[in-house]
């Protein structure tokens, strides 16, 4: 059944079930209601029901009379449906408020009230409060009904009709492709998606019993039916298979009608079949043996059971047949059992502006229009690389050539209001719809939005309109990792005008407190306010009857409505996080409940555990906090804990605090009555004040536990007996103070002949301060823990010794155990290789000061770490690690690591007495990939001179940091490791000199020497060939980087040079043309660039000079054409830039910083091809912006700022394209007014500041409209801001600081897009901008962010 008419089927249907319900017509004969009215809007309906069918079928045939009656009865039905959910809430209502009402009427004292017996029904009934209301409205709706009825005859709908067109026909896809689309596009980016398709579509698998699907799975727009069209239609793929058949699934999984269809495109012909068996009986025929591909496009269902039954006849084709699913679903992917799924990535920028120039611009010649190019190229990045988003903005900017137009498509705020990838204007058709969101249908009844970070009341005014809204739903782009603003109009103002709403979501606001009025939404059913800073719910609350989710989780809440018990309906209540310290009374009244997360049991009458009694359909999780205010068995019995058989997890919570308040023999009576149901799987027990645990708390009656904490239960002196909870996969002991031995009892008693702990798998002993002996599970071969697989000691201080076999351990972590000498049973004289840990693969020891000895035999192990363990002398045989951590050990450990043939990984911490690695260590890691050498304080030498490093064969990184007495390497190459990448070297003070031979290393391609003050320059003979990535920092003494280090080079790419004070010169005489990255800061003796720089050949595109005093100029030549960011910074004696910028077509960043001896640019001005960020700061003496800065039409964010000697910015303007602008501290420049501002239409942030004598925004040039970001200091005479904020229609941030003089803001107010605040250091307007009491807090009250500091 196609969406709409299943909509409107539905909402009849709804309709007609309410008015047959006793409710109603009990409400109508109790009030003396129209009953005639009832009736007639039930025949009515039913009428309309019949006809819904053929209605649907003629309004697929794009029959405009048809779709507007259903429209009409959609909007009906709505409508009536909320006349008679306002008779059921009058009916709830009047069951608790119709004496109020009487009294009220009669206008009676107190004392008359309580004196006087009222038949209450009979007064009430006279009264009637709910007539003629009820009545008008019934009436009229009938009459819209009726005429609607009127119509279907007109319209000539039949009843019962059959064989309706679905709606899904209307979007099916086929297998054919056009690489020649509109205007002569082609299909980008795809080739080698396509290539590895047909790889995995052609691989063999002749030997596999399953058909193997393949997955296509992306986001919408991504290109995936474009894919497998191509695939499908490629000549290799027609060669492999024998059959192609395609069928276009959508979001209707029909069995029927996919079987009809894969038959259909596999026979070319049509199918007049329409009963499944036979259908099916037809594709297994035309499959039988041979290898086919099917294409399920567009899949979109996760029932298993459907896909099954799909399945069932392609079972019978040839090893090797595929099918494609394309979904956006990794779920749907997922249960269609598939081999390997092929997840589709967007375009790469460049394919992506490719696809839209060539739809965008005639015979896709771009650079004849150069203005919308640039637009065009913003367009292109913001739609992220999904092809359909370009192919849809292509085609809707050469709509219309018009460069105003195409600004207002770049510059849309609906790019804001992506969702979860998908790019809004996708969903649009025309620009109006681009350019401003749409007006909203007076009739609409679901809204939803993306959150901003902060939100006003003009994205949400059009909603005033809507009256009948039913769902008002905030979505958060980040998943609750963020907190959003929203003004106070929006709950103040606008939500008690949406009287019919069903759902409201407005969580992750900052909303404090919600207003009163929110009593009034009689309609609504689901709230939710969680992670908002709201501390309390209003106790009109209490009145909203129809509610049935509430969620609250918020860790400010300190408080529920006191009447909170009126919420009968209440299914789902969620105050987790919270910091409630009661509940309201008489919570028990809420039957319906089915979710409570937390329960905090009160002292009074009404607040106690009993109120728990009637509440039998809770499910999930309940955690029952304040259970010390339990002091009379029997509440702890009438609680009912063990009827709650749909409870999965509970916690069972007392207070932290072990005083004289506490009686522990009462807490062991009390806790003894709160057994739950045996379908418990969960359990949590914290800071249980008795001395033993209940016979309950273990007992193998709980069949279905999962987890177990016992948590802070300080005064028990032992543990319950939980070894026989046969599914029990997660035990957490912790704070047990009073727990000195584990034995026997922990198991379980007569169960000697019984694994215990058969399921465990993890198990976790933290924080047991008195524990001491922890003893093995009795004898005859059973053992217990066979499953364990995580085993964590945590700050046992006294635990000594504990002995097990634990035959499925993999991971163990010893921690913070002072006491413990040992953790394994002694081996037996015949037996020294005892496997206690026979799958023991990661182990972690850290500060066991006293353990001497690890187990014999460790077959599995595969990772170490040990940290301060000083008396652990000696290491097993570890014949499979893999990874060693050695921290603050005991140096004679290293002697004893033996056949060390799997080691690939070691660092080696601060093991202060290691002065050369042991001999034979080296011989026995040939396998070592990685080593690191940290803060070894005597270390001064790795190996003896004869060894050197070349037995370690396979060491690709080595690391050695902090080993001051550390002098040199090894020189000869055939002493050092052959196959290093990666050598890091730092903090070595005393190191002179690297290897002689260093440059023979033909592997290594990055090297790193930092701090090494002695170390004078690099090896005459030079670095090696394949070297890509160099770092010299902090090395004081290093003079010169000779042009003989890299004379060989065939591979740098990447050059940074840091904190060499005394470097005066780099690579004068030789450079490596592939160098990409150059950076060199902080070298103040540093008096020239390499002249070999300035080349065209060279592949440089990005340059960053910052701190080097000595730096006067670029050497003469022209910079590589290549370069692309090009940055200089504390260079207190640059004087200039080199001519040849202008040529530098690729630039697109260009930074100068605290250079106070430049005074002009070149005269030949700045490339205007690419050119997108130029930053100027603190140029004292700079005179003048570069010639013909206008024409920089690519820029789009400039900062002048620190300029005092700049006098004027240029006279034909700015560059107009730009989008940011930040001009400040330019104490001479020209007035503002002169600035022509109002020119930079596409100007979204503008900063300006610290401009004396500016005393206000002339309204001559005004600011340009399309600002959102204003900031505005340090302008100690300015005086009003009236005139320049009056045509900010688009302002969303405005900050305002250090203004002394600035005193009011404008009298019309601020514009109301504004959505955040902020005034610092201004005196006068803070003072009249103060919170409640300021003369201008009613101008800035609904602005959601405000700060005043």
């Amino acid at each position: 059944m196609p969406l709409g008419r299943a909509l409107e089927s539905a909402s009849v249907n709804v309709l007609l079930n309410k008015l047959a319900s006793q409710q109603f017509i009990d409400f109508f004969l109790k009030w003396k209601l129209d009953i005639g009215l009832l009736i007639k809007l039930e025949t009515t309906l039913q009428v309309i029901y019949a006809v819904l069918d053929d209605a649907e079928e003629k309004q697929a045939e794009n029959d405009p009379h048809v779709k507007n009656w259903l429209d009409k009865v959609r909007d009906a039905a709505y409508d009536a449906e909320d006349i008679l959910e306002e008779i059921a809430i009058d009916a709830l209502e009047s069951r608790n408020k119709v004496p109020n009402f009487i009294c009220e009427s009669l206008n009676l004292s107190q004392e008359v009230k309580e004196g006087i017996d009222f038949k209450k029904k009979d007064i009430a009934a006279a009264l009637n409060p709910f007539g003629e209301r009820i009545d008008s409205k019934m009436r009229d709706i009938v009459e819209r009904l009726e005429d609607v009825v009127k119509q279907k005859d007109i319209l000539r709908l039949r009843e019962n009709t059959r064989g309706i067109v679905s709606g899904i026909e209307k979007r099916l896809t086929t297998p054919l492709v056009n690489e020649e689309h509109v205007f002569g596009s082609r299909i980008y980016g795809r080739d080698g998606d396509r290539e590895e398709m047909i790889k995995l579509l052609t691989s063999c698998e002749e030997n596999s019993d399953e058909v193997c699907v393949i997955p296509i799975v992306g986001m919408g727009g991504l290109g995936k039916t474009t894919l497998a069209q191509i695939v499908y239609n490629d000549e290799r793929v027609k060669k492999h298979f024998q059959l192609k058949a395609w069928a276009c699934v959508s979001d209707e999984f029909d069995v029927m009608r996919i079987t009809k269809a894969l038959v259909e495109s596999g026979t070319k012909r049509t199918c007049g079949m329409n009963n499944l068996e036979l259908l099916q009986g037809k594709l297994r025929d035309m499959l039988n043996r041979r290898k086919f591909l099917l294409v399920l496009d567009d899949v979109w269902n996760e029932d298993y059971g459907d896909w099954d039954k799909l399945r069932i006849p392609l079972a019978i084709g040839s090893p090797g047949s595929k099918i494609i699913v394309t979904t956006r679903s990794e779920r749907v992917a997922s249960i269609m059992r598939p081999g390997k799924a092929y997840p589709l990535k967007e375009l790469s920028s460049d394919d992506c502006w490719s696809l839209l120039e060539q739809i965008a611009f005639p015979h896709r010649n771009s650079d004849a229009f150069p203005g919308l190019k640039i637009i065009a190229e913003g367009v292109a990045r913001k739609c992220k690389g999904l092809p359909l988003a370009a192919k849809s903005l292509g085609g809707l900017l050469r709509s219309n050539p018009e460069e105003n137009y195409w600004k207002d498509i770049l510059n849309s705020r609906i790019w804001d209001l992506s969702n979860n990838g998908i790019i809004p204007p996708l969903r649009l058709e025309d620009k109006a719809e681009v350019v401003k969101q749409s007006n909203i249908y007076e009739k609409a009844r679901h809204f939803s939005y993306i959150r901003g970070d902060t939100d006003v009341y003009v994205k949400f005014k059009p909603l005033s309109k809507v009256k009948c809204l039913r769902t008002f739903l905030s979505l958060d782009p980040l998943h609750g990792f963020n907190i959003y603003c929203l003004t106070k109009k929006v709950p103040e103002d606008l939500l008690p005008e949406l009287r019919f709403l069903r759902v409201l979501w407005l969580s992750g606001y900052e909303i404090t407190k919600l207003p009163d009025s929110i009593g009034s939404l009689k309609h609504l059913r689901y709230l939710n306010l969680s992670y908002s800073s709201i501390k309390e719910l209003p106790e009109s609350t209490s009145t909203v009857y129809n509610l049935q989710t509430l969620l609250l989780k918020c860790r400010h809440l300190i408080k529920l409505p006191m009447d909170l018990k009126n919420l009968t309906n209440l299914r789902h209540l969620n105050i987790e996080t919270s910091d409630l310290q009661m509940m309201p009374l008489e919570m028990g009244k809420l039957t319906s409940l089915q979710t409570l997360s937390n329960f905090v049991v009160g002292k009074g009458r009404g607040s106690g555990i009993g109120q728990l009694k009637s509440l039998s359909n809770l499910r999930g999780k309940l955690s029952i906090s304040g259970l010390q205010n339990v002091v009379n068995v029997r509440d702890a019995i009438e609680a009912k804990l063990e009827d709650k058989e749909y409870l999965e997890k509970l916690v069972l919570e007392w207070i932290g605090i072990f005083d004289s308040t506490r009686d522990e023999k009462v807490e062991n009576e009390i806790f003894d009555m709160l057994q739950p149901h045996e379908n418990l799987k969960n359990l949590s027990i914290e800071y249980y004040g008795g001395t033993e645990f209940p016979s309950w708390v273990g007992d193998p009656s709980f069949s279905m536990m999962e987890y177990l904490n016992l948590k802070g239960c300080k005064k028990c002196i032992s543990l319950p007996s939980l070894g026989q909870l046969p599914l029990l996969k997660e035990l957490i002991i912790e704070g047990m103070d009073g727990i000195k031995h584990v034995g026997p009892q922990f198991y379980g008693d007569d169960y000697s002949s019984i694994d215990p702990f058969q399921s465990l798998e993890t198990l976790k002993f933290e924080n047991m301060k008195e524990w001491e002996e922890w003893s093995s599970f009795g004898d005859g071969g059973v053992e217990g823990f066979p499953c364990l697989r995580e085993l964590s000691t945590f700050r046992c201080p006294k635990l000594t010794r504990f002995s097990h076999r634990f035959s499925s351990l993999e991971k163990l972590r010893i921690e913070l155990c002072e006491e413990l000498a040992a953790f394994s049973r002694l081996p037996s004289p015949e037996n020294l290789e005892s496997e206690d840990f026979p799958h023991l693969r990661v182990l972690k020891l850290v500060r066991c000061p006293k353990l001497s000895k690890l187990p014999n035999y460790l077959p599995s192990l595969e990772g170490v770490w040990i940290d301060d363990c000083e008396k652990l002398a000696v290491l097993p045989k570890l014949v499979k690690l893999l990874n060693l951590d050695l921290l603050g050990s005991n140096v004679e450990i290293l002697g004893t690591m033996v056949d060390l043939r799997s080691l690939t990984f070691l660092q080696i911490n601060q093991i202060s007495t290691l002065k050369i690695f042991p001999e034979g260590f080296m011989q026995q890691s040939a396998k070592l990939e990685e080593l690191k050498i940290v803060n070894c304080g005597d270390l001064v030498a790795l190996s003896n001179q004869q060894l050197g490093l070349a037995h370690l064969a396979s060491l690709r990184r080595l690391t050695i940091s902090g080993c001051p007495k550390l002098v040199a390497l090894p020189d000869e190459v055939n002493k050092m490791p052959p196959r290093l990448e990666s050598l890091d070297i730092k903090d070595c003070h005393n190191l002179e000199k690297l290897p002689d031979e260093l440059f023979k290393l033909e592997s290594l391609s990055e090297l790193r020497v930092e701090g090494c003050q002695k170390l004078e320059s690099f090896p005459d003979m030079g670095l090696p060939s394949k070297l890509k990535r160099l770092v010299i920092q902090n090395c004081g003494a290093m003079k010169a980087i000779q042009d003989g280090n890299l004379r060989n080079n065939t591979s740098l790419e990447f050059l940074e040079i840091r904190s060499c004070s005394s470097l005066v010169s780099v690579l004068e005489g030789g450079i490596p043309i592939t160098l990409k990255y150059m950076r060199i800061s902080y070298c103040r003796s540093l008096k020239s660039l390499p002249v070999e720089m300035m080349n065209n050949d060279m592949s440089l595109e990005y340059l960053e000079i910052e701190a080097c005093a000595s730096l006067l100029s670029f050497p003469a030549g022209e910079l590589p054409k290549s370069l692309k960011r090009l940055e200089i910074s504390i260079c207190g004696n640059f004087l200039s830039l080199p001519s040849s910028l202008l040529n530098l077509v690729h630039l697109d960043f260009l930074h100068l910083e605290d250079c106070p001896l430049l005074e002009y640019f070149p005269n030949t001005g700045l490339p205007t091809r690419n050119l997108r960020e130029l930053t100027i700061c603190k140029c004292e003496k700079l005179k003048s912006l570069p010639n013909r800065f206008h024409n920089l039409k690519s820029l789009q964010k400039l900062a002048i700022s620190g300029c005092p000697s700049l006098v004027s910015l240029p006279k034909q303007g700015l560059p107009t394209n730009l989008i940011s602008l930040e001009i400040t501290h330019c104490e001479k420049l020209n007035p503002i007014d002169e600035w022509k501002l109002h020119k930079l239409t596409t100007l979204r942030t503008f900063s300006i500041g610290g401009i004396p004598g500016l005393v206000s925004f002339s309204n001559t040039y005004l600011l340009p409209d399309s600002i959102t970001f204003l900031r505005i200091l340090e302008l100690p005479d300015l005086l009003s801001i009236s005139e320049g904020l009056q045509n900010l229609t688009s302002l969303e941030t405005l900050m305002i600081r250090d203004c002394d003089k600035l005193q009011y803001l404008p009298k019309e107010g601020l514009p109301a897009t504004l959505s955040s605040l902020t005034i610092k250091n201004c005196p006068l307007l803070q003072s009249r901008c103060k919170q409640d009491t300021g003369e201008d807090w009613s101008k800035i009250m609904d602005i959601p962010d405000v700060v005043l500091f």
